[in-house]
This record gives C-alpha cells, structure tokens and sequence, in this order.
C-alpha cells in the first residue's frame, strides 16, 4: 500500500507499528472525514479500531470504494461469521402425537344454524 501521497497516512501507520492505536484512529477519522473515499485510510482504519463492528463498517466502506479487493473480502468473511442454517423442523406423524382417550372419543361440538 503506497502512503507516499499522504504524509497523515505516513504518519498514522508509524503510530499503529509504535502500538498506538487509539491515536492512529483519531488521526485516520479526522483524515476521513475530507477524503471519504479513501481506500488506504479505511484500511489502516479497520487495523487501527478495536470493535469488531467498527472493523466491518471500515472494510465494507473499501468494498464500495474498491469491490474487487480479495483482502477485504477474505478479512470481512473472518469477521463475520456465518448465519446459522435453519434447521428443517420435524413434524410428527399424526398417531404419534400423544392425544388424552377422552378427547378422542368426545365428538366436534355441533355448529348452530342460527349464524
């Protein structure tokens, strides 16, 4: 990733190898909020942050900057596990289905014809 054109981005990955993050964010999201379509800054963004959500909402901004970046495609399906598969539900044969004998001996109640 070429940060030459951007001496901030520069200066925000050198924080992030010190191990200051937090300062890196702040830095990256001031920078952000002027160049929003910035693929580099979005990615050093989704190192910097720490919330996992935070890292997902900065890697699906590069996907609308840049679609056909496999990294963020391959970080992004990490992050975000798949949905459970619904599981095919079981329905009971009717004789199976414990009924009480009363209720099966007591006849449907009769329909008035008054309705």
């Amino acid at each position: 990733m070429d940060l030459s054109n951007y001496p901030i981005l520069q200066q925000a990955a050198s924080l992030m190898r010190e191990g200051n993050r937090k300062q890196a964010t702040k830095l990256l999201a001031a920078f952000l909020k002027s160049h929003p379509q910035n693929e580099q800054a979005w990615h050093l963004l989704s190192y910097a942050l720490d919330d996992t959500n935070q890292k997902i909402y900065a890697l699906k901004k590069i996907l609308q900057i840049n679609p056909e970046n496999a990294h963020v495609n391959a970080r992004l399906q990490q992050l975000v596990p798949e949905p459970a598969k619904p599981q095919k539900l079981k329905v009971p044969e009717r004789d199976s289905v414990p009924v009480s004998p009363s209720f099966r001996d007591t006849p449907p109640p009769r329909r008035s014809s008054a309705q």
